[in-house]
């Protein structure tokens, strides 16, 4: 019984710090758009990690690593015009 609340006293001091280093980055974005979207500033997130990972591909293959990372930086753009554009 002991072993067992001392398993789920460290996860639950363990887990918040995980979830807290995944957290997205501050950003210029408004925050009532990131209370208000959360899906989207989590999309922004996601396509951010996405191109840092294209960004250090080892290959090119064949052009479709720069192609992907040129649809990526696309794709961000529309994320944050729509963001932009819901400022009421």
């Amino acid at each position: 019984m002991k072993i067992s609340s001392i398993i789920l006293i460290s996860a639950m001091a363990i887990v918040p710090a995980a979830f807290a280093q995944n957290a997205p980055p501050p950003n210029s974005m408004n925050a009532v758009n990131s209370e208000r979207h959360p899906e989207m500033m989590k999309a922004l997130h996601e396509l951010r990690a996405a191109k840092r990972n294209l960004e250090h591909g080892a290959h090119d293959f064949h052009g479709h690593r720069a192609a992907a990372l040129q649809h990526t930086d696309a794709a961000i753009h529309e994320v944050e015009v729509a963001l932009k554009s819901d400022k009421q």
